[in-house]
């Protein structure tokens, strides 16, 4: 057993965090890893949680998901400025800074979002799922698009 790694899902549960992206071909083939990050938790940072909100984004462990977005499309400038990246995440990139950095980026994402969050938008009897399904019911979102969700303030 290796001893001195950071906590993962509780105090005495000792491991190494990893984040990868990957590139992948539309047909599926995998061309090779872009980037790759490594971290422990401190254990002293341990049920820290509740102090997440206060701390800036680059403090926070899902700005892995900016790091790998911003290094993703520096190999894509680099070598191949004609590709178009999707960018596929789970649901810890859902935050206002990922999608801004698709936007700025001028890429594309899916991020898979928590149902049960109940995201709120600027309007406080709106949810970004029931705003999105009335969206593409209407036929607003024909395959591609964007959902304008304002950020809300607080």
């Amino acid at each position: 057993m290796i001893r001195g790694l950071g906590t993962v899902n509780g105090k005495d549960e000792e491991a190494l965090l990893m984040h990868s992206v990957l590139a992948v071909r539309p047909d599926g083939h995998i061309l090779g890893m872009l980037d790759n990050q490594v971290w422990a938790r401190p254990p002293e940072e341990f049920g820290k949680a509740k102090d997440r909100k206060s701390r800036p984004i680059e403090e926070k462990e899902s700005s892995k998901w900016l790091r790998g977005m911003v290094r993703a499309a520096a190999l894509r400038d680099r070598f191949s400025p004609g590709t178009r990246l999707l960018h596929v995440c789970d649901r810890e990139a859902d935050i206002h800074e990922a999608f801004q950095q698709v936007i700025d980026l001028g890429d594309d994402a899916i991020i898979i979002t928590d149902r049960y969050s109940g995201r709120c938008l600027a309007d406080p009897e709106s949810i970004a799922h029931s705003t999105l399904a009335r969206n593409v019911g209407k036929g607003k979102l024909p395959g591609r698009g964007v959902l304008e969700l304002p950020l809300r303030e607080g």
